[in-house]
């Protein structure tokens, strides 16, 4: 609805170029992650489960805009949520299998094509890799880190002052992981399919 109402509200004459530069801008997103995955106990019996988490996170984002034309824009970034959160958490009844997950330092090397519909006005897909560290419950054992694809698209308006502002929806699809050393006996082991959905505004200065 936000895209369609910049198309209805923006003058047709398109500005690529007002865009053109270095930019530096700092973001405050909503995330909300699900784990989805099977557990098997010391008996080798599988249970299916889900389990996730909303939370904030906070950080920077730097990059360089190139126009192509008046209208289309080549975007080259990099972004950094520094701040650790709970990405996930599952009980078991006899509490030996629950995992608490935090994820810190998610970071995100991307690219993006935007679209100039208008005198400071813009709209744009994204794909990009993203990493973060995360850390297991203490006596479960998981990989140091998550790596996957993010996809997004979102809106940017620009002031003639350099100040612009953006607003980003997406979602983050990670690989597979593995936690281990779980359950009576440290014989159990959940096998997860982490995903993330997010909500990102943003606050920058265009150079």
């Amino acid at each position: 609805m936000l895209i369609a109402s910049l198309f209805v509200m923006s003058p047709a004459n398109s500005g690529a170029g007002d865009f053109a530069g270095v930019y530096i801008q700092a973001n405050g997103t909503v995330a909300g992650a699900e784990l989805s995955g099977k557990y098997k106990d010391n008996d080798g019996v599988l249970t299916e489960g889900t389990a996730g988490k909303v939370f904030p996170l906070a950080g920077g984002e730097i990059g360089f805009n190139v126009p192509l034309g008046e209208v289309f824009i080549l975007s080259v970034g990099y972004s950094q949520d520094p701040v650790g959160q709970q990405m996930g958490e599952s009980n078991d009844a006899f509490d030996e299998a629950d995992v608490r997950l935090t994820v810190s330092d998610v970071e995100t090397t991307y690219g993006a094509i935007g679209f100039s519909i208008g005198e400071g006005q813009a709209f744009f897909v994204k794909y990009g890799e993203i990493e973060a560290d995360i850390r297991c419950t203490v006596g479960a054992t998981c990989p140091s880190g998550l790596s996957g694809d993010l996809y997004a698209l979102g809106t940017k308006s620009l002031t003639s002052s350099g100040i612009y502002f953006t607003t980003e929806a997406g979602v983050a699809d990670f690989d597979k992981m593995a936690i281990t050393n779980l359950g009576k006996g440290n014989n159990g082991s959940i096998d997860a399919d982490p995903n993330m959905a997010f909500g990102k505004f943003s606050i920058g200065y265009n150079f």
